[in-house]
């Protein structure tokens, strides 16, 4: 509907045409006119000097950048200062592609793909007479075709392009949504904005049906009155109504929205709703500002009927070779607390990311989480990712094989129950380099270093950490197909210790600071037999592996441990040279380890796989937990199942039992099955807690010990639209209770969405309020997505999760 450039190329074109009689009547088979602004084609030019016109007929083409006017014919009176337009007019917006010189502006040849752009079905919505006198469609557009294109039948506009009027008016613009008017005028308002007004229009964005384009979409804005603000690049409605399939639904006196051809505009976005016995009703407002396409910030203005007004603002920004979001929000509302009621406090959270790539060898950024308390995320439906917050300060280095950091980390505990005491590390410096394949012996050297600062802000034990590992490997086949792994490494760590924790390192040295020192050279073989053999649909295999581990007698009474307490063993650790998780502890002593890998490949890629393994310490130190499998000096026994056939079901099971009775220590499940249509998936855990500090505390907390639990979903795709969704979680030591259900019910197209959710929580925690809550979210194209009120209805069976 910017049409007003293109005309003034035409009507500057014809002001300045030869007005002789001498040449009345001109062919024209190439182009007429060309200059650094405009181009004009037409099959013939007749030069009228009794009623001063001047008249270009057959396949008309008026270029001036960005724009095409084609039409059949085209009229130009000066006298009137008055152009015409008839038959088939279309005015397009084209992109350009980058001049390759400031000279090259226009092209030199006629457009020869315009003729295939015509009143495509993009333009037939339902508006009584009007749908049926626009012409079926042609092909679509292309890739590279216009970003806007009006269609009309009638066309008139003064040389100034500031008046004008039109019939019959199409429009398609760039994102395939379509508008329609019975008829239309431009002119320039008091503040010289051009203005379009059309009257009749419908909207919508939405596919036309294939077999009736007639028939009205899936749904469309009617209004009486509709302006295009080419300045502000506004579309506004005036006495719309919003139809379903053709039938009213919804009015509004005034509706606006950006063109569809703007990436960023100013304005409110959609409001969202909230309700629960701790806000009441709170609805959420959001106001969105762009300083600049990589510039822009969200206000949230919320009032809540039971709590205080909330303000919030998100502000993100993307340059060259940075990027940066933080988001935030505060308020004053009541403080539940597991100690009572608080009453009105200042509350809020704060979070961000950021990332600056330096060069090609540096980049550095943060990641920042903080919240005033741990119920104000939830209370508030904010996202949140995990229970404990990690805030980063970082910069790291990458050149070839080696990889260097620099850290700064600081933790908030906002779990259920939790102290909320979390260590600093300050700072965490880590560097690692690793040699060529095969460069050394025949093998790869690696260095390994770390110096780690932990304190704690609320007192008690602090430490410094500096450690240092160099290592080296080899891999090799013999001739009779034994794969062999050789690993050599020789670690120091130096301690410097403050208020040593008298739990880790023993009650002689609590409260005390000291430093200590711990070498540890390690030496592990592995070896393997892979035997392989194919069949016609089938590769199947059956690998042996052994591996020896020694590490000489090391003392750790006076060592903390900060990285290393949760070990678990399993059949992703068992070869691990260490089966701690940190580097705190070192598992020392001679130990043999071994297993079974077996399992077949069809040819589709599907697969099937066991493994199952054990270790056997021969000396050490007794440093394990009860409960990791690694107590005795011989290990629990692990095993793996994994199973993916086919792109319908996989499978994954981890089992650990007691190297004795083979009872199940641990097992984890989770299966995914059916096809894209049907998919079902489960998860399934099993622990059993036998060391008696972890049970007292579960017991102490009324948790039954040992812990199994179920989740599973299904999602169901009724048609091309439709999908319906389950989700369960079930504690299954308090005879199957619920703890999290959820069902979904889901439309979408190209052009609208609507979802339906059901949650019922039984989850608790203080001062958030569970049980069953129900929301609809409406989503149109253009115009965003809309939600209903949360429903909640409170349930008094409520768990600690």
């Amino acid at each position: 509907m910017r049409f007003y450039a293109a005309l003034l190329g035409c009507l500057v074109l014809f002001a300045s045409a030869a007005w002789s009689s001498d040449f009345a009547r001109t062919e024209v088979r190439l182009q007429e006119h060309k200059t650094d602004n405009y181009v004009l084609f037409a099959d013939e030019v007749i030069n009228n000097n009794q009623t001063d016109t001047q008249i270009a007929r057959g396949n008309v083409q008026i270029i001036t950048e960005p724009y095409i006017l084609l039409a059949d014919e085209v009229t130009y009176s000066k006298s009137q200062d008055l152009m015409t337009a008839r038959g088939h007019v279309r005015l397009m917006q084209v992109p350009q592609p980058q001049a390759a010189n400031n000279n090259s502006k226009i092209a030199d040849n006629p457009i020869t793909n315009t003729a295939s752009i015509t009143t495509s079905t993009a333009t037939n919505l339902n508006l009584g007479p009007l749908a049926s006198q626009t012409p079926q469609p042609n092909a679509p557009l292309a890739a590279d075709a216009p970003t806007e294109v009006l269609f009309t039948d009638y066309l008139e506009m003064t040389s100034d392009t500031t008046k004008g009027s039109l019939i019959n008016a199409r429009m398609l613009f760039s994102d395939n949504s379509r508008l329609v008017a019975r008829n239309g005028k431009r002119y320039a308002d008091a503040s010289g904005n051009q203005l379009e007004i059309m009257h009749d229009v419908i909207y919508s964005p939405c596919d036309l049906c294939k077999s009736d384009p007639a028939r009205a979409p899936l749904w469309q804005m009617q209004s009486s009155t509709f302006v295009h603000d080419t300045d502000a690049q506004k579309l506004r409605f005036y006495n719309a109504t919003m139809d379903f399939y053709g039938i009213p639904a919804f009015y509004t006196p005034y509706f606006d929205m950006p063109d569809p051809s703007v990436r960023q505009a100013p304005g409110f976005l959609a409001p969202e709703y909230l309700t629960s016995s701790y806000v009441g009703s709170l609805i959420r407002t959001y106001y969105y500002y762009p300083f600049s396409p990589t510039d822009d910030i969200t206000v949230e203005m919320s009032e809540a009927t039971s709590q205080g007004p909330l303000l919030g603002l998100e502000w993100r920004e993307r340059l060259n070779n940075a990027q940066i979001t933080m988001h935030g929000a505060v308020t004053d509302s009541d403080l539940q607390t597991a100690n009572g009621d608080r009453g009105d406090q200042g509350r809020g959270f704060i979070s961000g990311t950021g990332r600056w790539d330096i060069n090609s060898l540096w980049r550095a950024g943060f990641d920042l989480d903080y919240v005033s308390d741990p119920n104000f995320l939830q209370q508030y439906k904010y996202d949140y990712g995990d229970d404990i917050l990690t805030n980063r300060l970082y910069a790291e280095r990458f050149q070839g094989r080696s990889y260097g950091s620099i850290n700064a980390y600081a933790f908030q505990d906002i779990r259920p129950g939790s102290t909320g005491d979390q260590p600093n590390l300050l700072p965490y410096i880590t560097y690692s380099n690793y040699g060529k394949p095969g460069g050394t012996l025949g093998g790869r050297w690696g260095i390994e270093t770390s110096f780690l600062g932990v304190s704690r802000p609320y007192g008690g034990q602090s430490m410094q950490r500096l450690s240092g590992n160099f290592n080296w490997e080899r891999n090799w086949f013999t001739s009779w197909g034994l794969k062999n792994t050789l690993t050599a490494q020789a670690r120091e760590d130096i301690y410097q210790v403050q208020n040593a924790d008298g739990a880790e390192v023993g009650v002689t040295r609590a409260g005390a600071s000291y430093s200590v020192t711990r070498f540890a050279p390690t030496l592990n073989w592995q070896s393997s037999i892979p035997f392989i053999k194919t069949g016609k649909y089938l590769q199947y295999q059956f690998e042996p592996i052994i591996a020896l581990t020694a590490t000489p007698r090391i003392k750790n009474a006076a060592i903390p441990d900060e990285d290393s307490q949760d070990v678990e063993l399993d059949a992703t650790n068992l070869f691990s040279l260490t089966r701690y998780p940190g580097l705190d502890r070192l598992e020392d002593g001679e130990r043999v380890t071994y297993g079974l890998r077996t399992g077949f490949t069809n040819r589709d890629g599907g697969y099937f796989s066991i493994f199952g393994g054990q270790s056997n310490q021969l000396n050490g130190n007794d440093t394990f937990p009860v409960s990791s499998g690694l107590k005795n000096s011989t290990s629990d026994l692990v095993g793996q199942i994994t199973a993916a056939p086919s792109k319908y079901f996989d499978a994954d099971y981890r089992i650990r039992a007691d190297h004795d009775t083979l009872a199940a220590q641990r097992h984890e499940a989770s299966v995914n099955a059916g096809p894209d249509w049907l998919r079902v998936g489960a998860n399934y855990a099993f622990l059993k807690h036998v060391d008696p500090t972890f049970a007292s505390v579960y017991q102490a907390a009324g948790v039954t010990v040992p812990r199994q639990q179920i989740a599973y979903t299904v999602t169901a795709k009724l048609d091309q639209y439709w999908q319906v969704g389950l989700a369960d979680t079930e504690d299954l030591d308090h005879e199957a209770t619920p703890l999290i259900t959820a069902v979904s019910l889901k439309y979408i197209d190209e052009c609208f969405s609507i979802l339906f959710t059901v949650t019922r929580d039984h989850t608790q925690q203080v001062g958030v309020p569970s049980g069953n809550s129900f929301y609809i979210t409406f989503g149109f194209k253009n115009l965003g997505n809309y939600s209903t009120p949360t429903f909640n209805s409170l349930s008094n069976t409520n768990k600690t999760q």
